[in-house]
């Protein structure tokens, strides 16, 4: 599926839904997403582009940044995320080849890029100096990309404060916390690397990429370390709060243990006592009257020694 936007000189638009390079007082903005056999040779013939190096740059499952500067145009993959079905699942993310020239912007994705007709819309409403369409339609891109992450982020960020805040009375919440720190974690390493782009962008040294434009890179790169510097501090908070939580409860248990062990302690001598007097043969206190009342209070006895040591100890 290819579509192309097409803005003259006089600021008169048009979009064409085959790939269409811009002609002389032209600017063009190409969004193409899993194309046919036919639109890729009808898009290299178009622009300068070989068709194998693009599908191996949008559907490359490798990491790490993609960033290409030529002599008259900048190449680089942006990573976007897709919308969560469900609020436990997996994020999904899709890859795009951006090709930036100072005539036209191509954007080349293996799947088709959402809201992709509002981008076209809003490049229409406005009436940009013409030679710094790239830069524009650059910076709405750079939009849509912070508001898909953003739109991923604030949940997550949302699901870690009301999991934090009642950890301590659900331990069942361990299995949550784990799949909230995986989420982090996938949106964290693609979100670091297109803030890196805007980075690279800012400091790339092409005409139609210079003067104010650059600090937009520069605050679209701020905006993106803030939702991943958000992120991590998610991930940090989760892992506290389940070593606090493991610590509570591994405090809460050593007091069950410990008066547990006072229990047993206080109850082993009057345990020794009984089984000495309960052996089967003859015991010099069986024909003793006193005898029951006698070992009742040695054991009795002995438990009460035994509280009034520990207490004095400060063990309980």
């Amino acid at each position: 599926m290819i579509r192309t936007l097409l803005i003259s000189s006089d600021h008169k638009s048009r979009i064409d839904h085959y790939p269409t390079s811009p002609k002389s007082g032209e600017w063009g903005w190409l969004l193409a997403s899993s194309c046919t056999s036919d639109e890729w040779t009808a898009l290299c013939d178009e622009y300068p582009l070989h068709p194998e190096e693009i599908r191996k740059l949008t559907t490359s499952s490798e990491s790490g940044l993609r960033f290409t500067v030529s002599r008259d145009h900048i190449s680089f993959i942006i990573t976007y995320p897709h919308p969560p079905i469900e609020s436990s699942a997996k994020p999904q993310f899709s890859n795009a080849l951006v090709v930036l020239h100072e005539k036209w912007m191509l954007v080349i994705g293996e799947n088709q890029m959402p809201n992709a007709e509002s981008l076209f819309h809003e490049m229409e409403l406005q009436t940009y100096d013409h030679k710094h369409l790239t830069s524009h339609a650059l910076s709405h891109l750079d939009q849509f990309v912070i508001s898909a992450y953003a739109a991923l982020v604030e949940p997550i960020v949302a699901q870690a404060e009301e999991v934090t805040d009642h950890l301590n009375h659900r331990g069942e919440l361990f299995e949550q916390i784990r799949t909230l720190r995986h989420q982090a974690r996938c949106v964290l390493l693609p979100l670091r690397a297109q803030a890196r782009i805007s980075q690279l962008l800012n400091d790339a040294a092409l005409p139609f990429l210079t003067g104010l434009h650059n600090i937009y890179f520069l605050d679209a790169a701020d905006q993106m370390h803030g939702l991943a510097d958000q992120l991590a501090a998610v991930r940090d908070n989760l892992l506290e709060s389940v070593e606090g939580y493991t610590s509570i409860q591994s405090n809460h248990m050593n007091k069950v243990m410990k008066t547990l062990t006072i229990v047993s302690t206080i109850f082993l001598p009057a345990t020794l006592i009984a089984s000495i007097y309960g052996m089967n043969f003859r015991i010099p206190e069986y024909g003793w009257k006193y005898g029951y009342a006698y070992s009742i209070t040695l054991m009795t006895a002995i438990a009460v020694l035994s509280l009034l040591f520990m207490r004095k100890k400060g063990w309980f």
